[in-house]
């Protein structure tokens, strides 16, 4: 277990789906939540706004460009990651792509891969906060078209 830092971060996870109404996800490599399936995003930068950093994380993680796009921000939720020492408060944001993109490993030292799921065809385990998200929303509930 890692020594915790007392810090609590503000993170952005932003749930994409395509045209086809399918998840993007990537398996996470050398961060907390090492295997685990979670959408792009990331930490909020000081003096940044939330969809600020939304554009900016989806485009440096996976090269979608939502600039034109509208994300929102649909959970909140207090995660603790006690094996690495992080407390994050987690932003849970969604878009649904108007015209469809294509996801590319942009950080291969971060994600082993970008893969695009059906809601009844989630990948296992997922990342903490998703999970969380997942066991009281429906994404796709919540996000109908």
């Amino acid at each position: 277990m890692s020594a915790p830092n007392n810090r609590v971060n503000v993170g952005i996870g932003v749930l994409i789906l395509n045209t086809k109404n399918e998840l993007l996800l990537g398996k996470r490599k050398a961060a907390h939540g090492d295997g685990t399936w979670g959408p792009p995003g990331g930490k909020l930068d000081f003096g940044e706004d939330f969809k600020e950093c939304m554009v900016r994380e989806v485009k440096e993680e996976v090269g979608i460009n939502l600039e034109r796009e509208d994300p929102r921000i649909i959970d909140v939720q207090n995660d603790i990651f006690p094996q690495e020492g992080k407390h994050f408060v987690s932003l849970i944001a969604h878009v649904a792509l108007t015209k469809d993109q294509e996801a590319q490993l942009v950080e291969p030292h971060k994600c082993a891969e970008w893969k695009w799921f059906r809601e009844n065809d989630l990948p296992n385990p997922l990342f903490q906060p998703v999970e969380k998200f997942f066991s009281h929303k429906s994404l796709w509930n919540v996000a109908k078209r």
